[in-house]
This record gives structure tokens, C-alpha cells and sequence, in this order.
């Protein structure tokens, strides 16, 4: 593959050739996902680079450079004591397939100026061409990082080396110096949220996901990835196969990814247990830990939930999913002031979290503050409108435009205006919008970018709910033992008047919620001589079987065919 990843800078003249000549350009390099880091004449970065993979790479797996035309090799004897000339000679060398001849040539220089911070870049590359990783990244390890030449190109190239061994971790403190250095880095964010989202760390993806946003660099992949942060972005084998040329599967990565599966398909316990040995004996990111106690608290393992929650630190309590996983355990011991804290603190940090909505209405049901609940509610019914047209979107080559509104709609009815921007764009893209209303599109989302409204303000975030007025959670009485119901007095007698003397009313919901079920007796129409069972109906179970603290229905139908038989 050949194309411009990470640029190296030119130096300024110092009385000899510039190091980095803009008619020089590295051999493309012979594994999948390297790319060469010296751009041609009138070569630009890639405007859309995409994620490396994460398939360790052999000598003998990878495929071979681009074929190049043979070209002829320049006689040595004449450049053994010019070093252009000996760069342009490793060119040729490498283009010819002849790496080992281009790493003797570049050997040699090194041995005049073992310094040569170009020469260090390019013998590297030849390393890697040849399958040598390890020696590869060492030697870009060398390059100072504040290197005004290579230091930037050498800490990102090392880091998508170390992502194809498996160095997942040396790949991410690599990106994040680089970002240090340079935050604007679009590549390096991109390669962090995409480990990140592999690893099952939603959230510190959605960070990086996030400024490629302000940067106007997002991918529609990426901004599909923000809509459910507590849920997973994972590919199987199949929907792997069914990913278009050059975008890269997003499989799980380690015990923590998987975790973020079994957790998207509510197998909250077999989540919990995953994560179990890594995060007791604390070798997980901080994130992960709190995703640890949200799975406990899901799977209503209040043992180890506990135990969960007297191990964790300061850090930990940063996290969207610590608040969560605090919020769901409080709702369910009816401690509903403190659930109520614990559930703002979480949506006031994760704006996508539908089962914290969900909690958050109930423990202001009960705590008689009926406009609030409502106000989450109808934030939860956008959160779900903005989902399903999401999947709808991203399951579709040509999606609806109805998809495309119902997804603008709903990001700016919840105060995410950038991203509403961005989409806008997206279903421009599909539409093939005039030039103009690009150009419009695009003034509106670098004026968005720059402005603290462009994910909403902490008050828009909340619904306008002063989350301060509700006590924080006291982490001490808990992990004691302490008296878990909620038994204010002053509560009960509220809750208790407005069940004497409020009039319930009734909403009829059902095609909002998507509810179109028709009970029959048998597969055929059957008009009469009914059995006994086929004359009492169906029936409905009504529990919360996926535990997200809304009532889940189920209906049954008639009993004379086999259990395959569904409305």
C-alpha cells in the first residue's frame, strides 16, 4: 500500500542538502497496513486513513510492494561519500525489491552520523519491509520525539507497528505522546478510537470521536459509534465479510471487548465475569473498572458489587459508569435521592445512556417530581427515535431520507448540534448536495465546532434538573452496610397522598413503542369449535427481563401449533 501517513518536515538548510528532498519518497513497504512516510512531488496526506489491523504480520503472510517498474541502480563507487546520492541509491535498491542492499547503503551512512535522524526513519522502514517490527519500532524509538524533522512521523509510525504486533498498549502511549505534541492529529485520534472501541473503552473512544468532530475529520462509522456509548461496536465474522474494500472489522480485543459484547447483549453476569480477575487485581484502565461494577450492578450481583465498590478510587468515580452502575444498585436497594445524584452524575457525562434515562425517571416518579420525570422521559423517547434511525442508516446503502430528518431532528431536540451538523452532511453526501448548501454546511459546522454548545451545556445535558439538590451517595454507609431503603417520612407521606388523590391517567402507546400484536387462536383463521384453552386468550407477561428498569411485555399466543408459531 502506498500512500502519505505520517509526513516528515523538511529541515531548514545547515550548509548541506535538506535531509528530507520533496522529490524523495520511501519504497512502499512489503506488510499490509505500512504505509511509506516521505511523500513524492505534489503527494498529499491522506485525507481518510484508515485504522490499521490487528493481525500480527510474518515475512511469510504479507504480501509483497506494489510491482514498480525496474530501475536501473546507480554505480556505488561514484556516491560512497555522497549522501544523497546513497539515499537515492537505497531507493532504487528497495524499489528493485533488493532490501537488504538498500539497508546495507543506509548501514553505511549510519556508521559516518549515527545520528542522521532520516537515515535512522528510513532504515526502519527497511526493517519493517522485510518483517522486522520489533527492530523497527526500536530504531524509531531512538528519534527524540521533539525532533522538528521526524520526531512526530516516528512516534506515529511506531504506534501503528506496535498495533499490528499486538503492542496494544505500547500503540496507545505512543498515539497519546503524539497527541501531546500535536493535538490536531487526526490520525492518531482515529487510531485511538478505534482500539479503544475494540478494547470495549466506549467512552474514552467517543472523547476522540468527539474532537474529530470539532476537527470536521469523522468518519460516519465514528459518528455512528456515538449513539450508544454503553454499548458496544463489534463485528462478527459475517458482518466483518459484509464491510465495504479498505474498512478494517472492528473485532473484539482482549477479555475487556468481549466483555462489551456479552454487556450489548444483556449478558450482564457472563460480562462481569470476564472482567472479574483482570480488575481485582487492578491491571485494567480506570474505565474498565467502572464498566466492571456496571456489569455487577446489572447482573444484581450485590456481593461482588460491593466489594466492587470499596476498591474503587477517585479516578474511578470520573467515569459515566461508575455513576451508572451506583445509580442502578441505589434504585434497587430505593434509595431514590441518592439514585437520583448518582444517575445525573452519569447522563451529565454520558448524554447517550437510555438505561440511566430510564432509572432517572423512576427515582423522580417517586420522588414526586412528576415534570422532571417527564422531561427524561421525553428525552429517552428522542434517544430512542435517534437510535433506531441510526441502525436503520447504517444497515442501508441508500437509507430513507425520513432516516436521515428523524436523526437531525432528534440530535438537536437533544441539544447535540454538532453532530446534527455533521449528519446533515452525511445525508448531503448521499444526496449529492449542491456545492452552495456544502459550503453552508460547512461554515455552520466550523462556527458549531468553536462553540460550547456544540454537545450541549451542562444544564441542556441535564434537562435543566439541578442535580445538586439531591444528596451524593454515601459511599462509606454503603460498603458498611448500612440501612439500604429510602424511608423518609416526609417522601412516604407525599407518594402516599398522591395515591389517594391523584386520578391515573391512561395513555394509549403502542404504536409509539412499536407494539402491533394480534392474539390467534392457530396459524389458519379458525371461526369456531374452539378449545377451552383457545377461548381464554393469550395472556401477557409483564416483567423486566432485560433489567433496565422498564417493564418488558411478552404475549403469548394460542397453544394448538408449534412453539415456532409467532404474530
Amino acid at each position: 500500500m502506498s500512500c502519505c501517513r505520517y509526513r516528515l518536515i523538511p529541515a531548514a538548510s545547515h550548509g548541506r542538502q535538506s535531509r528530507f528532498q520533496p522529490s524523495v519518497m520511501l519504497a512502499s513497504v512489503a506488510l499490509a497496513g505500512i504505509v511509506a512516510l516521505l511523500s513524492a512531488a505534489g503527494c498529499s496526506p491522506a485525507t481518510g486513513p484508515t485504522p490499521t489491523a490487528s493481525t500480527p504480520p510474518t515475512a511469510a503472510s504479507q504480501p509483497g510492494p506494489p510491482a514498480v517498474a525496474t530501475l536501473p541502480v546507480p554505480p556505488e563507487a561514484d556516491e560512497l561519500i555522497d549522501r544523497g546520492g546513497l539515499i537515492r541509491r537505497s531507493e532504487t535498491l528497495a524499489a528493485n525489491d533488493d532490501f537488504g542492499g538498500a539497508a546495507e547503503v543506509l548501514q553505511k551512512l549510519l556508521v559516518a552520523d549515527p545520528s542522521d535522524v532520516e537515515v535512522l526513519f528510513r532504515f526502519a522502514s527497511i526493517q519493517a519491509s522485510q518483517g522486522n517490527l520489533d527492530e523497527a519500532i526500536t530504531l524509531l524509538d531512538s528519534i527524540s520525539a521533539s525532533d522538528p524533522e521526524a520526531g512526530l512521523a516516528s512516534l506515529g509510525e511506531a504506534a501503528g507497528w506496535c498495533m499490528l504486533l499486538e503492542r496494544y498498549d505500547d500503540a496507545e502511549a505512543r498515539y497519546k505522546k503524539l497527541l501531546t505534541l500535536a493535538p490536531d492529529t487526526a490520525i492518531a485520534r482515529r487510531q485511538l478510537a478505534y482500539l479503544f472501541n475494540r478494547q470495549g473503552r466506549r467512552h474514552e473512544a467517543a472523547i476522540q470521536i468527539a474532537t474529530l468532530c470539532r476537527l470536521g475529520n469523522v468518519r460516519q462509522e465514528e459518528l455512528h459509534g456515538l449513539m450508544s456509548l454503553s454499548d458496544g461496536v463489534f463485528d462478527d465474522d459475517v458482518s466483518a465479510a459484509q464491510r465495504p474494500d479498505g474498512e478494517l472489522p472492528y473485532f473484539p480485543i482482549g477479555k475487556s471487548g468481549q466483555a462489551r459484547v456479552e454487556f450489548t447483549r444483556l449478558r450482564y453476569a457472563e460480562a462481569a465475569e470476564l472482567l472479574r480477575e483482570a480488575c481485582e487485581d487492578r491491571t485494567t484502565p480506570e474505565s474498565i473498572h467502572a464498566f466492571y461494577g456496571r456489569s455487577l450492578a446489572e447482573a444484581q450481583d450485590e456481593v461482588n458489587f460491593l466489594r466492587w465498590l470499596a476498591g474503587t478510587t477517585p479516578a474511578t468515580r470520573e467515569h459515566a459508569e461508575f455513576w451508572a452502575a451506583l445509580g442502578t444498585y441505589l434504585i434497587e436497594q430505593h434509595r431514590f435521592p441518592e439514585a437520583a445524584r448518582a444517575l445525573g452524575e452519569a447522563v451529565r457525562r454520558d448524554t447517550t445512556d437510555a438505561r440511566s434515562y430510564r432509572r432517572l425517571n423512576q427515582a423522580l416518579v417517586a420522588l414526586g417530581k412528576n415534570d422532571e420525570a417527564t422531561r427524561w422521559f421525553d428525552r429517552y423517547v428522542e434517544l430512542r427515535k435517534v437510535t433506531l434511525a441510526s441502525n436503520e442508516i447504517a444497515t442501508n446503502d441508500a437509507p430513507d431520507s425520513a432516516a436521515f430528518a428523524d436523526m437531525v431532528s432528534g440530535l438537536e431536540n437533544m441539544d447535540r448540534r454538532l453532530e446534527a451538523i455533521l449528519w446533515r452532511s452525511v445525508a448531503g453526501f448521499y444526496r449529492a448536495l449542491a456545492p452552495a448548501e456544502t459550503a453552508k454546511l460547512n461554515q455552520d459546522r466550523m462556527a458549531m465546532a468553536n462553540s460550547t454548545q456544540a454537545f450541549g451545556t451542562e444544564s441542556e445535558r441535564l434537562c435543566g434538573l439541578d442535580i445538586s439538590q439531591f444528596p451524593l451517595p454515601n459511599l462509606d454507609s454503603l460498603i458498611a452496610g448500612q440501612p439500604a431503603r429510602w424511608t423518609s417520612p416526609e417522601s412516604i407521606a407525599t407518594i402516599a397522598e398522591a395515591e389517594i388523590t391523584t386520578t391515573p391517567e391512561f395513555k394509549n402507546v403502542a404504536a409509539e413503542i412499536g407494539l402491533d400484536h394480534h392474539y390467534r387462536v392457530a396459524s389458519i383463521p379458525q371461526a369456531n369449535r374452539f378449545s377451552i384453552y383457545q377461548s381464554l386468550g393469550g395472556g401477557v407477561a409483564v416483567l423486566d427481563f432485560d433489567r433496565d428498569g422498564s417493564p418488558d411485555l411478552y404475549f403469548a399466543q394460542g397453544h394448538a401449533d408449534p412453539p415456532g408459531f409467532i404474530s
